[in-house]
């Protein structure tokens, strides 16, 4: 549910209080006031100074997803992230954790970092992640660090005769409609 107008939805829903997963920076201030006001609120994934949190180390999640795959004798992961942000160095930092815990060596060819592009456009990230199917390095998974990247993998693999997760598996750190 949208949460625009307080006093309405709360009073003729009579809701126990929010929970807003994500939320963009309008949606937070929308939260701070109905926390303030007394209502029952919690963020998730979003760390705030008034409103309680519920939230996870990115960096420690990437590295436990990389130990799963490792489990799996998945050791060739493709990474797909952008380190042009906090969030996605962060990432990064946590599949070089991953890979280091778990003895796989470092391969830069499994990593597609929008980062170090200026103003990158989604035709070109989709393009980009095609060039790596070409390329037919082989991987059994990747771990995706955005919306984009799903998307673009998806479509790849779907060019490339991919099946997931037949031919490799995929994890995606992202909320995601498809």
């Amino acid at each position: 549910m949208c949460i625009r107008d307080r006093p309405q939805v709360w009073e003729e829903n009579k809701l126990d209080g929010y929970i807003f997963v994500c939320p963009d920076e309008a949606t937070i201030k929308i939260a701070e006031k109905l926390y303030t006001e007394g209502a029952a609120v919690n963020l998730v994934l979003r760390k705030n100074q008034t409103v309680p949190t519920i939230s996870a180390d990115t960096q420690e999640t990437v590295s436990k997803i990389v130990d799963y795959f490792a489990t799996q004798g998945k050791r060739d992961i493709l990474f797909i992230t952008g380190t042009d942000n906090q969030e996605g160095r962060t990432r990064l930092q946590g599949y070089l954790d991953g890979l280091a815990r778990n003895n796989i060596p470092f391969n830069e060819e499994l990593i597609i970092d929008f980062g170090k592009f200026m103003s990158v456009d989604n035709d070109f990230k989709a393009k980009t992640v095609k060039q790596f199917f070409e390329r037919k390095i082989p991987f059994s998974a990747t771990i995706l660090g955005g919306r984009w990247a799903i998307l673009s993998v998806l479509n790849a693999a779907s060019d490339f005769g991919y099946r997931i997760p037949e031919d490799f598996a995929a994890f995606t750190l992202s909320l995601i409609h498809i």
